[in-house]
Parts: structure tokens; sequence; C-alpha cells
């Protein structure tokens, strides 16, 4: 199996994700969205390659897009994507 690593820039984001359910998830329904990678390295989708792993599958082409961005606009990314989830301590470490 390809083994992606996450982005650096992703670390102070927790994945939440129940691994064990999105790996039957995907068993079940195959990868519905693709990984977002940049630079090489996993910038959205570190739950969803974590429960590929556990299930068994590999990707196939298509499972990953490459992320048309500077590091700013990754940075910004990844905010939108978390803003949900986010604690503001994880902001405050961003901002350093």
């Amino acid at each position: 199996m390809t083994v992606l690593k996450p982005h650096p820039i992703t670390e102070p984001f927790p994945v939440v994700a129940d691994i064990a359910t999105l790996a039957g998830c995907l068993r079940r329904d195959g990868l519905l969205l693709p990984l977002v990678l940049f630079e090489g390295d996993i910038l959205d989708g570190r739950a969803r390659h974590q429960a590929m792993r556990l299930a068994g599958l590999e990707l196939a082409p298509g499972d990953t897009v490459a992320f048309d961005g500077n590091l700013v606009d990754a940075v910004n990314f990844i905010v939108t994507r978390h803003w949900g989830r986010l604690d503001m301590s994880v902001l405050d470490s961003l901002a350093g």
C-alpha cells in the first residue's frame, strides 16, 4: 500500500474521525472524496488514509488530487476545513 504522510502544517489539527468505523464505510462504499496532497503529503484526508490502511485498501488513480496553491493558500484551506472543530489554542499555535 502506498503510505503517505501528513503535511507538517496539518499537525496542529487533530484527526477526529472514528477510524475503524470509517474503514468499514470505505470497504462498503469506497473512497468518495479524494485525498488532497500538497508538496506530496496529505493536506486533507488523513483520517481517510488511515482508514484505508486499516481496511487494507489501495489508493487507485483519482484517489488523490494535488492542491493548487502556495503555502499560505494551503494553511487557509486547512483552517477553513477544520474551522468548526478548532480550539482557539490551535490558531494561537499557528500564529507563532
